[in-house]
């Protein structure tokens, strides 16, 4: 769920190169042609009803789900102070839930098969504090301790669940953070300031992650949380290195 755009499109664009048929969901109106074996449907992952009913219909049309990629999710860069109660309840009914409702619906023919491979978005800043967007962090938290769980509970009935923890990626949800009257570009700086690999990621990178970890090129690959954000969480950098005026890497262009 969660493929209209960013790195979610990516993820779609990545399965059907490989000859899948894929499903999405979304909020969002999908920017890929809707045209099998590509299937999209406009709605709210948060919704128990809209869920159920989408899953019904891949299974009905499909009579199977191989893998299930959950990739939904809002920023909310506030502090616990300023953050209000419905702020709170959000970030998490849109974040974690989705991942609840999509694995409610389809864990159980996935177990049936024993046969199976969910991948979960969370991101780095489930992996490490952030001071800037703690309940963000702590919502991602809960994706990576969900997949754990999850992991330990089915990897033996042959239901593989792993978790990809995007850093920057040149995605919408990161230019939209763009102050009023900045750019891209001129942003790069304080994006890249804190990683060590000096840059940010295309969606595509981590779409091939997820291909990765959900194809049987990863058959022992199962509780993971991996990082796709250029070392960032691995540590602290020399201290000289936290400057704005960092030389930017560009070896990806």
């Amino acid at each position: 769920m969660g493929g209209a755009r960013g790195i979610g499109r990516a993820v779609v664009s990545a399965f059907l190169a490989e000859g899948a048929t894929v499903h999405s969901g979304d909020l969002l109106v999908s920017e890929t042609r809707d045209e099998p074996p590509f299937i999209s449907a406009q709605f709210d992952a948060s919704d128990p009803a809209a869920v159920g009913e989408f899953c019904a219909s891949v299974l009905a049309e499909e009579g199977r789900v191989d893998v299930l990629v959950n990739n939904v999710g809002i920023h909310l860069p506030k502090s616990v102070i300023d953050a209000t109660p419905d702020e709170f309840d959000r970030i998490f009914r849109v974040n974690v839930k989705p991942i609840y409702l999509a694995c409610h619906e389809l864990l159980p023919q996935m177990l049936a098969r024993r046969r199976g491979s969910i991948v979960n978005v969370s991101s780095n800043g489930g992996m490490m504090g952030r001071p800037g967007d703690p309940l963000y962090n702590a919502s991602k938290h809960a994706i990576i301790g969900l997949t754990k769980s999850l992991a330990v509970a089915y990897s033996h009935l042959g239901v593989r669940v792993n978790a990809v923890c995007p850093g920057a990626i040149d995605t919408a949800m990161l230019r939209g953070s763009i102050p009023a009257g900045g750019d891209f570009e001129s942003m790069l700086p304080a994006y890249t300031a804190s990683t060590p690999m000096a840059r940010v990621a295309k969606p595509e990178e981590v779409a091939a992650t997820i291909l990765f970890l959900s194809t049987d090129e990863a058959p022992f690959i199962s509780g993971a949380a991996i990082p796709i954000d250029g070392a960032k969480s691995s540590g602290a950098m020399p201290n000289d290195r936290y400057r704005m005026d960092h030389t930017l890497n560009t070896s990806y262009d």
